[in-house]
Formats: structure tokens, sequence, C-alpha cells
């Protein structure tokens, strides 16, 4: 599933360009097996020449942090830390955290633009809804402009959702556009839109 999602993922083409340097800054929702496999990942596929990235990883959980140094001691030692000729690479830990909480959207609102969001919380309708509140946080910031929102991607695995989605084609608003959430999971990855709880169809695929 991970190596999917970065196969497919316009990562790099999101970046932002700072001085010399572009940079990446990811945002994963759930410290879990998909979670922090991703984050692992990324920290070795974002090694590149020209870029620089910052992962924050959100969990409701604490002691994700502690279990994921502990596993790779040798990230820690050289997290946040630049090194001449050396790839630079930040993680931080929103540990403690909920996706439905106010905190979630003032972290949404003040932190540096996420260039990709990645929603993995073990739940394919909060992954859904976590993404959605992306979206609307993302509106209010950018004042609707499509081009400064993030790459969101929301794992779905139930083989049911993903094909009602896919009937729908894609959710959208009430002017019929697509805002553009992968959603991934064990189907193939599919290209979908705004997630409106007023939308007759979102509310038949939570019910699902």
């Amino acid at each position: 599933l991970v190596y999917d999602i970065l196969r497919g993922n316009e990562l790099f083409k999101n970046a932002y360009l700072d001085g010399d340097v572009k940079k990446i800054n990811a945002l994963i929702l759930g410290g879990g097996k998909h979670g922090i496999e991703l984050l692992k990942a990324l920290y070795w596929y974002c090694q590149m020449v020209g870029y620089e990235i910052s992962v924050t990883v959100v969990d409701k959980k604490v002691g994700v942090k502690d279990k994921f140094f502990g596993n790779c001691p040798e990230i820690e030692k050289v997290n946040g830390i630049k090194i001449d000729g050396d790839a630079y690479v930040n993680i931080n830990f929103c540990e403690d955290l909920d996706v439905k909480s106010l905190s979630f959207r003032k972290l949404l609102s003040k932190s540096k633009p996420f260039t990709a969001v990645y929603s993995m919380l073990g739940d394919d309708d909060l992954n859904l809804n976590a993404s959605l509140t992306v979206l609307e946080e993302c509106g209010r910031r950018f004042d609707g402009d499509k081009s400064k929102f993030p790459i969101i991607n929301a794992v779905v695995e139930s083989a049911q959702k993903n094909k009602t989605i896919q009937s729908c084609g894609g959710l959208k608003n009430y002017s019929g556009e697509l805002y553009g959430i992968n959603l991934i999971g064990e189907l193939v990855p599919y290209h979908h839109g705004w997630y409106d709880y007023s939308c007759e169809a979102f509310d038949e695929i939570l019910d699902l």
C-alpha cells in the first residue's frame, strides 16, 4: 500500500521553492502500521538533491514518537540536523491530538502549509472525515485558492465504499467541481472530489 502511494503520487511536483531548495511538508494522520511504514518510506524516498522534507505525524495515542525512534535510532540521531552532503529531514510528532478536535484545526491553520496529506487512521470513515477537515481549513486559509491546497490521500479499504464512489464519478460540491482527493486502499487508486456532509452520496458511503 505505502509504495503504491509513493509511485502514483506527485509529491515532488507539489514541493515549493524556498531560496535554492525545494521543500516538501507532509502530514501523516495516524501513527499505526500504515502511517509508520509511510514515514519510514518518506524518509528514504525524499532524500533527493535540492529537496528538504518535513513530516508531521498526528496521532491520538501517546508514545508513537518514542516507539518510532526506538525502532529507528539512526533516524533520531540526524533528525532535524543539517549535515553537509546529507539530505535534511525533520520529523515532528503531535501526540494526544484528536483529528476531530479544535486543536487539530488550529494545527492546520497555523503550521507551514502542507504539500501532502495522508489520512491513515485505521478507519475508512475517519479517514474521509479527516480529509474533509483538511479541505475545509485549506479553503479558509487560502480563500478557496486550490492551487495552494496539498495533495490529499485517504485510505479507504472497503471495496463497497470504493465501488460506490466510483459509481458516483467522485464526490463533488454543488457546482459539480472535483477537488482532488486520492482514495487509496485495496483497489486501484481512484481520484475523487470534495466531500460534502450535505451530499447524499457521501452520507450513503458512510452508512456502508
